[in-house]
């Protein structure tokens, strides 16, 4: 059978381009409140394809400008 549970090496269904940390927050929230596996992408270099999880949201964190300590 080619039906299965693995979710790796398949395209997200939604995809954010984080710029502030505002962006990042609502991203984990939508992803919480709508039952959506949640990945973090910065380079966009992965093992196994785990950042592109199918039927995921995918959180791009590499124009995220803000920092704080």
């Amino acid at each position: 059978s080619t039906e299965g549970t693995c979710t790796h090496g398949t395209y997200p269904i939604h995809v954010v381009s984080t710029r502030t940390v505002l962006d990042a927050r609502a991203s984990v929230s939508f992803a919480r409140n709508q039952n959506v596996r949640l990945v973090v992408k910065n380079t966009g270099h992965g093992f196994g394809g785990k950042p592109s999880g199918r039927g995921s949201l995918s959180v791009q964190t590499h124009l995220l400008s803000e920092m704080a300590f």
